[in-house]
C-alpha cells in the first residue's frame, strides 16, 4: 500500500533515530551515517535523532538533533515531542540493546508513536539479533515497563524487543542467522524482516586502480612488488587477531626470505572496548606480536582518512579476516574488501551465512586455529590462480548481496515510498 506523504517540501520526510552516531568509532555509527546519507540520494528528506553530545557530526544534506539525554523513561516525553513536530512519513530505528543502555523505552516506539499517527510507517533496523536485558533493568525501569506494556498490549510483546517484531511495519537483518532467531520469536514476522546486509561504507576511490594501489602502498610505506596481507576493520576482541598475529608468526617462520607484510588496518572501537573493560586492548596485540618476533612485519594504521581508505584496501594483495565466530553478511568489512575486487581468506563457523562459498568467493579456513590460517596464508601468497578465483568471486558476491540500491529498494518498499522522479 503506498501511502499519502504528508512533507510540504513534497519530498518523503523521514525520521532515522540511532544513538549510535559519529563521531563515535563504531561500525553502527559509520553505517547509520552512509544510510541516511543514502536515502537523501534517493529523494529523502532525512532527519536524525541521536543521543546529546557537542561534537556529533553534521551534514549539510541532512538534519542531525543531538538532543537525548539518555533513552530512559523520562525522556520518552522530549522524542514524542520531536517526533510531533517533525511529523514524518516514516521512522527508522537502528536498534540493539546494549546501545541503548538495555532500556526498553524505545522497543515500545511502534506502538506508542502509532497510538498518535496510525499512518506512520515503522522500520526497525536491526544493528545485530540482540535486544534489551532485562536482568540489568532497574526497579522503576521495570515499573514503567509494566505500565507502557498494559497500554499498548501484553499479547505478542517481548521482554528482549519490547514490540519492536510485533508492530514494525518491516525488521531489516543484517544476515541470516539473525533473521531466523528474529523470526523465530515472532509468528508471522518471515513475511516483514527483510535481509539486508550492509554495503561498504567508504567512498571509493576515484583513480585507476594501478594509480590507487600505488597511492596506497606509498601511504603504507609499503615496496609495489612485497605481498601485503591486511586485516581490515575496527581493532577489538572477537575479530580473530591474536589467531591472525600468531598464524603470520608461523608464515614468518616458514617463509623467512619471503618479501610480505601485514598491514592492521583500523583504528580501536574506543567505546565498545571500555564497555568490554578492556580499553588497552591494541596495545595488547602490538606487544604480541612483539613476542612473537613479527613486530616488523606489522604494520598498524590506526584510523584512516575517509579519503585515502580506498587507496589503501586498492594496495591490498589478500585480506585476512579471520573471525572467532565465523564470518557472516553482517560483517561489513568483508563487503568493503571483496567490492575492491581483494582475495579473502577468512573464518568459517557453523552459522556462516550460505553465500560464502569456500574456493569460489572466499577461503574459508578454521575459527581460532592458528596453524590452519598460517598454511592458507602461505597457499595464497603462492598461487596466483587461487587469487584470481577468489577476486572474480568475491566480485560477483558483492554485486549481488552488498549492494546499496538492494538496501535502499527493500527500506523504500518497507516504507511505501515510491523515489521521486530521477532519483
Amino acid at each position: 500500500m503506498r501511502l499519502p506523504l504528508t512533507s510540504a517540501s513534497g519530498h518523503p520526510k523521514v525520521l532515522v533515530i540511532s544513538t549510535s552516531w559519529p563521531p563515535v568509532k563504531t561500525g553502527g555509527a559509520n553505517y547509520a551515517l552512509r544510510y541516511c546519507r543514502e536515502l537523501v540520494t534517493r529523494g529523502m528528506e532525512v532527519h536524525v535523532l541521536t543521543r546529546q553530545r557537542p561534537d556529533a557530526v553534521t551534514d549539510p544534506t541532512l538534519t542531525v538533533a543531538p538532543i537525548m539525554r539518555d533513552w530512559s523513561w523520562r525522556s520518552l516525553p522530549r522524542l514524542m515531542r520531536f517526533v510531533d513536530r517533525l511529523g514524518p512519513d516514516a521512522i527508522v530505528l537502528h536498534f540493539m540493546g546494549r546501545i541503548y543502555d538495555n532500556h526498553p523505552m524505545v522497543t515500545l516506539l511502534p506502538a506508542l508513536l502509532k497510538r498518535r499517527r496510525p499512518e506512520l510507517r515503522f522500520i526497525t533496523m536491526m544493528e545485530y539479533a540482540s535486544g534489551t536485558e532485562h536482568i540489568h533493568w532497574r526497579r522503576l525501569t521495570a515499573m514503567g515497563h509494566r505500565w507502557f506494556a498494559r497500554r499498548v498490549g501484553w499479547e505478542g510483546l517481548n521482554y528482549e524487543f519490547g514490540v519492536l517484531l510485533r508492530d514494525s511495519d518491516a525488521v531489516m537483518a543484517l544476515c541470516q542467522s539473525h533473521q531466523q532467531r528474529l523470526c523465530g520469536l515472532q509468528p508471522g514476522l518471515n513475511g516483514r524482516c527483510h535481509l539486508t546486509p550492509p554495503p561498504p561504507l567508504m567512498a571509493f576511490s576515484e583513480k585507476p586502480p594501478e594509480s590507487a594501489r600505488l597511492a596506497g602502498r606509498k601511504a603504507l610505506g609499503v615496496e609495489p612488488d612485497r605481498f601485503l596481507f591486511a586485516y581490515f576493520g575496527y581493532i577489538y576482541p572477537y575479530k580473530g587477531l591474536e589467531t591472525l598475529i600468531q598464524a603470520a608468526a608461523i608464515v614468518d617462520r616458514q617463509a623467512p626470505d619471503r618479501p610480505w607484510r601485514l598491514g592492521m588496518l583500523g583504528g580501536a572501537a574506543e567505546t565498545y572496548l571500555r564497555d568490554l573493560g578492556r580499553p588497552d586492548y591494541p596495545e595488547q596485540m602490538r606487544r604480541l606480536a612483539e613476542q612473537h618476533g613479527i613486530a616488523d612485519r606489522l604494520i598498524w594504521s590506526g584510523y584512516m582518512d575517509e579519503d585515502s581508505i580506498s587507496d589503501i584496501l586498492h594496495a591490498v594483495d589478500c585480506c585476512v579476516l579471520p573471525f572467532d565466530s565465523g564470518v557472516h553478511l553482517n560483517n561489513s568489512s568483508f563487503a568493503a574488501v571483496v567490492a575492491h575486487g581483494i582475495p579473502v581468506l577468512t573464518t568459517g563457523g557453523p552459522n556462516t551465512d550460505e553465500p560464502f562459498e569456500h574456493g569460489h568467493n572466499c577461503i574459508l579456513a578454521e575459527p581460532k586455529n592458528a596453524e590452519n590460517l598460517a598454511q592458507w596464508m602461505l597457499r595464497i601468497m603462492d598461487d596466483q590462480t587461487m587469487r584470481a578465483q577468489l577476486r572474480a568471486g568475491g566480485i560477483q558476491m558483492a554485486q549481488t548481496w552488498f549492494s546499496w540500491d538492494r538496501t535502499m529498494k527493500i527500506t523504500m518498499e518497507a516504507m511505501g515510498i515510491q523515489p521521486l522522479e530521477g532519483s
